[in-house]
């Protein structure tokens, strides 16, 4: 089972990405947080999403036809998740 640090991950669709990315690269974080400190932070989520998604893959793999009702189960969809 993943276990996260995190509090809060949430998913992106392309437009909230391509906006987020912009804002990092015209450099809106930059008084509040210096550059390699959000790079860290994007990088950290970059391996935590690489996780998530092995993860779930292999869930999904093992459980075949039955994925939907596996689902539930996947640590992405836990309660210590959502807190």
């Amino acid at each position: 089972m993943c276990e996260f640090s995190y509090q809060l991950l949430k998913c992106l669709d392309d437009v909230e990405e391509k906006y987020i990315i912009k804002e990092i690269h015209e450099g809106v974080f930059g008084t509040y947080i210096g550059g390699w400190t959000i790079t860290n932070k994007i990088t950290r989520v970059e391996s935590a999403n690489k996780v998530i998604l092995t993860g779930l893959r292999r869930i999904l793999k093992e459980a075949k036809g039955r994925w939907v009702e596996e689902l539930p189960q996947a640590p992405l969809f836990t309660s210590q998740n959502i807190e």
